[in-house]
This record gives structure tokens, sequence and C-alpha cells, in this order.
């Protein structure tokens, strides 16, 4: 008779870390498609509302990612998942270059809210416009960090599938 071979059950911590993955994925894929549907927007107007629902989301990507990254490294020391380590990993860099952003994101909404003095703090001798256009490495690692919290939020959804059809 053959013997059967057990697969592996579902390590709770890396169940936890995939959900939090996911909620990373929704929330790079929320604030990209108020990112893309608002800055033209902001941009040309400089309104307070539009201005802060972009932050608003900015806050609540940089925020999960963060929090998912960590659940991602804590699965690994708890219960020894390498891809969670890896991936959550990918979701620190992606936290990582948000961070990035904070300084432009904090100057576009005191400019929206008619704070210049403020601003000005920051972003020093330059033109609010010139500091937005020079800020193109940030804008890039911005959509890279998109782009990888995307691709882990995809492995999760792939990697919770696989939990529930083993159970």
């Amino acid at each position: 008779m053959p013997k059967m071979i057990k697969k592996p059950q579902a390590k709770r911590s890396d169940i936890v870390f995939r959900k939090w993955a996911l909620g990373a994925f929704f929330s790079a894929a929320l604030f990209g498609s108020v990112f893309a549907a608002l800055i033209k927007t902001i941009l040309d107007s400089g309104k307070a509302v539009p201005m802060s629902i972009l932050f608003a989301a900015y806050v609540i990507y940089t925020g999960v990612t963060a929090v998912a990254a960590v659940m991602g490294i804590r699965a690994y020391s708890r219960e020894d998942v390498g891809a969670a380590l890896f991936q959550g990993l990918l979701l620190c860099a992606s936290a990582i270059f948000a961070l990035v952003n904070i300084r432009l994101a904090v100057v576009m909404l005191l400019e929206s809210f008619g704070k210049s003095e403020a601003s000005k703090k920051l972003i020093g001798e330059q033109s609010v416009s010139e500091f937005i256009t020079s800020q193109r490495t940030a804008w890039v690692l911005m959509a890279i960090g998109l782009g990888l919290c995307i691709a882990v939020g995809v492995l999760a959804i792939v990697r919770l599938a696989t939990y529930k059809n083993k159970q």
C-alpha cells in the first residue's frame, strides 16, 4: 500500500502576512488610480479637496504597505517562511520609496491650502513648480514601489488561493 504524502499545512503567520499583502495591493491600486485621476487637476488648479483625497490615499498606501512588510518579516521570524521574508523585504522597499515622497506630498498639501510660507521652509529657494519637477527620481521610485506592491499582492492572491484549495 503506497504511503500518503501529507501536504504542508498553511502557517498562521504566513496567512496573516498574505492578507496584509492583499491589503497593500488594494491600497496601492487605490493610490495609483486616485493619483492618475487627480494629479492633473491638482497641478493645474491646486485645489485643497483633490489634494486632501490624494494625500489620504498616499498615507493609507504607505501605512498598509509598512504594516504588511513588518508582517512578512515577522512570519519569517516566527515560522521560518522564506517567501514571506523576501516579499516582506520587497514591501519594505515599497514603503521606503513611498516615504521618499513625503516632503513632496506635504509641500503639495500645504500649497493646496494656501500655506506658502510653510512650504517655502520645506523647499528652500526653489519655486513650487521647480521643486515638483526636480522630484523626478522620487516619482520614479514611487512608481517602482507601486509595481512591487502590486506584484507581491498578486503573489499573495495566488498563495491564498492555493491554501484554500488544499483545505
